[in-house]
């Protein structure tokens, strides 16, 4: 698993391939959940871990698969008790668009030295944290291919 800091926050992100359940997903447009929450309990457990929380009382949750076509972004953001939301990209061009973060303008008045927003690339097999705390947009796509992933989010 892989960290990177910004706004005193950190996102945690890692590679994650499972080219039979990508497939499935691809083509039924359909998530198994059971197999979903399967493939990323180890990136779950290492994330937990972490922040000093068992990863037995956190639950995945508001899993939906997303496609956004060229100029689009359909993602509806779920942000009301959870710990973290989350995104699995399972098939994404190199230039379909960025994860954009801003940091609120308030807080950016009272801290000089912060940037006021962070853009991370969508790859294709990355899984993604973002905590509670942080305010990101999916960019539109600007490849002529679907950008397809997974959003869900942690809960205690």
């Amino acid at each position: 698993m892989n960290q990177i800091n910004i706004f005193t926050n950190s996102l945690f992100f890692t590679d994650q391939k499972d080219i039979e359940f990508k497939e499935q997903v691809n083509k039924t447009k359909t998530i198994d959940k059971f197999k979903f929450k399967k493939i990323i309990k180890k990136f779950v457990d290492n994330l937990t871990k972490n922040y000093n929380i068992s990863s037995k009382i956190v639950s995945i949750n508001n899993i939906q698969y997303v496609e956004d076509l060229k100029n689009e972004t359909n993602l509806k953001l779920v942000k009301e008790n959870v710990l973290f939301q989350g995104l699995y990209m399972l098939d994404v061009a190199e230039d379909c668009g960025l994860i954009s973060f801003e940091k609120e303008s308030e807080i950016l008045a009272m801290h000089t030295d912060f940037i006021s927003n962070f853009n991370f690339i969508a790859r294709e097999n990355t899984v993604v944290s973002i905590p509670y705390n942080i305010d990101f947009i999916m960019k539109k796509n600007n490849s002529d291919q679907k950008r397809k992933y997974i959003y869900f989010t942690l809960n205690l």
